[in-house]
C-alpha cells in the first residue's frame, strides 16, 4: 500500500492509541447473534507482521478499552506500551488481533487491522532544526546535519549527509561554502 494509515509512537503530536471501529469487534460464539462486544476490557494478543523487515511480532496480554461514548476500541500504542515498544519507526505493519485466553470476554472473532505505518515525526521538520556545516572536499563537498550546535565538526555526532553542488543544476561538487546552489539525496552519516 502506498499511503497507509500512519501512527506515531513518540515525538511531536504522538498518538496514546489505536482506534477500533465497535462493529469490528463481535462475539463469536455460535450460540449469540455475533453482536458487537462492549464488554470492557478484553485481554488480547496481535500477531503483527513487519512488512519492512518481513518478519513476524507476537505479542500477547494487550488490554483493549471500550468507550461507550465513541463505540470505538482502544489499544494503547505511546511508547512504554506493549504495542508501543514493539514498532518500530519508519516500518509498515499489518496484524491480527485475537481473544486472548482467560481474557473472560466470551469469544471475540478474530479481525485484523489493515497496513499502517508508524513515523514518529517529519524527517523534514527535524531536518530543519538540526545544526549543519558545508564541508568542502573532493571530489565531493557535503552538508553535514549533527545533533546539536556544539558538536558541528566532530564526525562521532553527524546525523546525515547530503552532497553539495553548484551551478544551480547539474552535479558539479561545490568548491566554496558560497557557491553551494543545491544539494543530493540526504542519507545517514
Amino acid at each position: 500500500m502506498k499511503d497507509p494509515q500512519v501512527i506515531s509512537i513518540s515525538g511531536e503530536n504522538a498518538d496514546a492509541v489505536i482506534a477500533i471501529w465497535g462493529q469490528y469487534v463481535i462475539d463469536d460464539n455460535p450460540d449469540d447473534s455475533q453482536a458487537p462486544l462492549t464488554t470492557s476490557p478484553i485481554t488480547v494478543n496481535m500477531d503483527l507482521w513487519d512488512l519492512t523487515d518481513n518478519a513476524a511480532i507476537a505479542l500477547t496480554g494487550i488490554s483493549m478499552v471500550y468507550d461507550s461514548a465513541s463505540k470505538f476500541w482502544f489499544i494503547p500504542c505511546a511508547a512504554g506500551t506493549t504495542l508501543g515498544d514493539a514498532l518500530t519507526d519508519r516500518h509498515k505493519y499489518v496484524a491480527r488481533v485475537s481473544d486472548a485466553s482467560g481474557s473472560g470476554a466470551g469469544f471475540m472473532r478474530e479481525f485484523s487491522l489493515e497496513e499502517f505505518a508508524v513515523d514518529n515525526g517529519s524527517f523534514e521538520q527535524m531536518l530543519a532544526r538540526l545544526p549543519y556545516e558545508v564541508v568542502i572536499d573532493t571530489p565531493q563537498s557535503y552538508i553535514v546535519w549533527y545533533d546539536e550546535d556544539s558538536n558541528i565538526g566532530d564526525p562521532l555526532y553527524a546525523q546525515f549527509k547530503a552532497p553539495a553542488y553548484e551551478g544551480g543544476v547539474g552535479t558539479t561538487s561545490a568548491t566554496d561554502a558560497t557557491r553551494v546552489t543545491h544539494r543530493g539525496a540526504i542519507v545517514p552519516y
